[in-house]
């Protein structure tokens, strides 16, 4: 169910990126992972290319080369498809979408000298948006029938809002793990069923350098400070009375500094980046003086780098890379980053005898889940014969009772666990169940009374609900849609790419 959720989450954002301003050209970076001779083709849909470039712009974007490689297939697969519908988005709807957007205005209104200054390259900025306001008509277009009846508000309302409290008794795996022996063949025959499951870490060493931001070394002058006075003014006021500049013109000076010498360490670390993919000489910065190369500690792929701190991107591109590759520029703690791969060394299985105090601790666990569920069915068996009333006297058995919980929700005693709710919600008062296996052993049920949903209070809240369930509605109408688009397309993914995904 969890990993239901997360997919649908990921799907999620891939539409609202598709429907969203593109991030501004001013940020784009220049790729990585490979040289820049290397750099090529990434995928192509039905004969379009999608670049390395592109894939490595929105990897930076979303933090997940498999999402940005999706999103990148599903923006050239709508895209096509607005061409092939013909729709049209004109050169009024493009500048009102841009006009609209917060980064280019000033004091709530455009600023043409704001958005020349932002956008480096206004004519592609442009052409992205007329295919993003496309592919936003395509959208709206495709999901304008769905609707939601009445009927179908009440049972999702229902769904979330009943409510159940009841008895069960639990064998718990805990509680049988002293009654286990095991043997030696035992712990090498799970071993060799599970061996996948124990491996060493993949581990990383690389070379870097650093590019820091120098705020003592940017010069801000004075009507730099005035024009963010007076933008930010109402940042300067208590109760109702304004700051004079005079009283902050430090603090100002100070903030403009920190954010003129980020601007421009990232300048200085993309420029290097792109120097570095394009001439392949890691050594020259040692020689020409301008960098100090260090070195790391050997890391794993799930912990902080020693000097540099906790840096997801950079132990994502370190275990992504090939030996002697140089990295894109990175942003790290204190500045940005760019590293060349000294060496990797791959996750391996581990031996028996480095893990067979885990493995045995592993079998014990297993045998005592089992030997819990033994005990369950046994009991379920003589409850079904004698009735649950009787055995729970005879055996002296402790009865536990929930609380009352919704669909889905933590059960008092038991945690989350979708078998038992969906186990408690399914059994009329009083029927008892078959055997639930819960994370923490095995369960009986005996069913309780349904706290019925308020008529009255779905009245109340139905409106809202509508809302949130037509936009899920509208997404699977959506989705379904787009996949067999997907399905009729003829895609190629870069082998070399398939591998790393």
């Amino acid at each position: 169910m969890l990993e239901f959720i997360r997919k649908k989450m990921k799907v999620t954002l891939i539409v609202i990126i598709a429907l969203t301003v593109p991030a501004l050209i001013f940020f784009f970076g220049v790729g990585g992972g490979r040289r820049i001779e290397e750099t090529g083709i990434a995928a192509t849909v039905n004969g379009e290319e999608i670049s390395f470039r592109e894939l490595e712009w929105a990897y930076r974007q979303l933090e997940d080369r498999e999402l940005a490689l999706e999103r990148l297939i599903d923006e050239v697969v709508l895209n096509q498809e607005v061409r092939r519908q013909g729709i049209r988005v004109s050169n009024e709807e493009v500048s009102l979408e841009i006009k609209a957007h917060p980064a280019f205005q000033r004091e709530g209104k455009f600023d043409s000298e704001l958005y020349h200054l932002r956008v480096a390259d206004t004519r592609v900025f442009e052409d992205n948006i007329r295919q993003m306001l496309g592919r936003r008509k395509l959208i709206e277009k495709v999901t304008a029938e769905v609707e939601l009846s009445e009927e179908e508000l009440w049972e999702e309302f229902r769904r979330r809002n009943e409510r159940i409290a009841v008895d069960y008794i639990a064998f718990r795996t805990a509680d049988y793990r002293e009654k286990i022996e095991i043997t030696d063949a035992e712990i090498s025959s799970y071993f060799e069923e599970k061996r996948e499951d124990f491996y060493t870490l993949e581990k990383a060493i690389i070379d870097y350098i650093t590019i820091n931001p120098d705020p003592a070394a940017v010069e801000i002058r004075e009507e730099e400070i005035l024009r963010y006075y007076e933008e930010n003014i109402d940042r300067f006021k208590v109760n109702d009375e304004t700051i004079p500049l005079e009283k902050i013109r430090a603090e100002i000076e100070t903030i403009l500094r920190q954010e003129r010498a980020q601007f421009l360490a990232r300048r200085e670390a993309r420029k290097l980046s792109w120097q570095l993919l394009m001439e392949n000489d890691w050594e020259l910065m040692a020689i020409e003086g301008k960098f100090e190369i260090k070195t790391t500690e050997v890391f794993y792929g799930r912990e902080r780098v020693e000097k540099i701190g906790r840096a997801p991107e950079l132990l994502r591109e370190a275990f992504l890379l090939e030996k002697g590759e140089v990295s894109n520029f990175i942003e790290v703690p204190g500045g940005y980053l760019i590293f060349i791969l000294r060496d990797r060394q791959p996750r391996r299985l581990k031996l028996l005898e480095e893990v067979k105090e885990e493995v045995a601790d592993a079998v014990v666990e297993k045998k005592a889940r089992e030997l819990a569920a033994n005990f369950a069915k046994t009991h379920y068996e003589k409850i079904k014969e004698k009735g649950w009333d009787e055995i729970i006297i005879e055996k002296g058995i402790e009865v536990r009772n929930t609380g009352p919980f919704l669909r889905g929700g933590f059960i008092m005693g038991i945690g989350f666990s979708e078998e038992f709710s969906e186990t408690a919600f399914s059994l009329a008062a009083g029927e008892i169940s078959k055997v639930v296996e819960i994370p923490a052993g095995s369960v009986i049920l005996k069913g309780g009374e349904i706290e019925a949903a308020s008529r009255e209070k779905f009245t109340e809240e139905k409106d809202t609900l509508r809302e949130s369930l037509l936009l899920w509605k509208q997404f699977e109408a959506y989705r379904s849609w787009l996949d067999s688009l997907k399905q009729d397309a003829e895609i190629w993914i870069d082998p070399w790419l398939k591998e790393r995904l």
